[in-house]
């Protein structure tokens, strides 16, 4: 089991490609071929569909939520599936001498006014989305690491895990030890989701598991 925490904290946590995990892990006299490693992704990734609809449920309930358009390649075909398509909107501007990147800019504020503005009636709401793109930072480094997924369920799964790491990272639990106790209990429910799977969110942990899951606090290295 160990060895499968191992990999997925490499592939979703510390944005690995799977390639350069196996390399590594020849040198320490592990050989695991590609497809192994996709096999067991596979069958692991039922698991953790429970959780991150949990986590999903528990955003809808906040009154605030943090968004950005950051997007996760899935390449293959699938029917209905579309691609972005930014089209550009015709906007006549009262000066048409006005330079093409000051037009473009004044478009763009005309469009998201009264978004950009919204926290002015509302305070609770931040001025801007850095929280939500600092949280997907790994994300974009993964997507430009190794691309994106290559079928659906791999898209899923890396959304999963994605999901629960930076949830765990919020709550300063430790993905290691999280990930060793969660997939303990699937082994002991037959390989699936523990009919519990709910209380191994953050927030329903007891405080006594949560403690021990607890991540060390960061040593300040600056002297």
């Amino acid at each position: 089991m160990s060895l499968w925490v191992e990999i997925l904290l490499d592939k979703y946590a510390f944005i690995r490609p799977t390639q350069r995990l196996l390399s590594d892990l020849r040198s320490h006299d592990i050989d695991l071929s590609l497809g192994t490693v996709t096999g067991g992704l596979k069958q692991l990734a039922p698991v953790f569909k429970p959780i991150r609809e949990e986590i999903i449920r528990m955003n809808l309930e906040q009154l605030v939520w943090h968004a950005d358009e950051t997007r996760w390649p899935v390449f293959v075909p699938v029917e209905g599936k579309v691609g972005w398509q930014f089209e550009r909107r015709e906007q006549e501007l009262s000066d048409l001498e006005l330079h093409p990147v000051r037009r473009k800019l004044l478009v763009s504020l005309g469009n998201h006014w009264n978004g950009l503005t919204l926290f002015i009636d509302h305070p609770e709401i931040p001025m801007d989305n850095n929280t939500a793109e600092r949280t997907l930072r790994l994300l974009v480094c993964g997507r430009k690491q190794f691309f994106g997924s290559r079928a659906v369920w791999a898209g899923h799964l890396a959304a999963n895990l994605f999901s629960l790491f930076a949830t765990l990272q919020l709550w300063a639990i430790n993905p290691r030890k999280w990930l060793s106790a969660y997939l303990h209990a699937c082994a002991q429910a037959g390989g699936q989701a523990p009919p519990d799977a709910a209380r191994w969110l953050p927030w329903n942990l007891p405080l006594p598991e949560r403690t021990a899951m607890a991540e060390l606090p960061e040593v300040d290295d600056t002297s």
